[in-house]
């Protein structure tokens, strides 16, 4: 039987640590990194259960939507890069063992949480997935393992042109502001 709270807690533990790891660099609003459940419907396909997650998120469009034939194993290689991004302080020997460290340590919180959902089926599906999104939004890579009816997302986000579309939207409204004011 599936114990949900112990695996909510799991799932949290990996959001905190993927959290730390986004705000490594010390640019805590240039990059993001999330993780989190989605209970998928009896018909639904995982990427229309992710557009579902987000339905007030109305512009949120998939793209580039590919099943990782070396499932979890493809996953550990693959999300060194999203872990670290910053990379001007650290020397590239240093950098790949890091990515390698904190990609193994990542697939220990989702080995704990797969151990607690998987039984006797072992079968699973792994998709990475992109954001087709304006420059004005933040650039999201999914990356999701499909259990029976859940769906363990890993969300990475590259936040750095949506940071300046909002800084410059502030920018402009205290100029209206201000000019309102000169007209009084």
């Amino acid at each position: 039987m599936i114990n949900i709270n112990r695996i909510e807690l799991e799932v949290a533990k990996l959001d905190g640590f993927l959290y730390g790891t986004a705000a490594f660099s010390g640019k805590i609003r240039d990059y993001s990194a999330f993780s989190y459940l989605i209970k998928m419907g009896e018909f639904s396909s995982v990427e229309s259960s992710l557009i579902n997650h987000f339905n007030n998120q109305a512009k949120l469009v998939i793209s580039n939507v590919k099943y990782l034939k070396g499932g979890l194993r493809d996953v550990e290689h693959e999300i060194g890069d999203y872990l670290i991004r910053d990379t001007s302080n650290v020397n590239h020997d240093n950098l790949t063992d890091l990515r390698k460290y904190l990609s193994f340590r990542v697939m220990d919180f989702i080995s704990d949480i797969l151990d607690d959902i998987l039984d006797k089926d072992r079968n699973i599906d792994v998709l990475k997935m992109d954001s087709n999104s304006d420059s004005s939004e933040s650039q999201c890579v999914f990356f999701c393992v499909r259990v029976r009816n859940l769906v363990l997302v890993l969300q990475f986000n590259n936040d750095i042109e949506f940071m300046k579309q909002q800084e410059q939207r502030y920018i402009q409204e205290l100029q209206h502001i201000e000019e309102q004011n000169r007209a009084m």
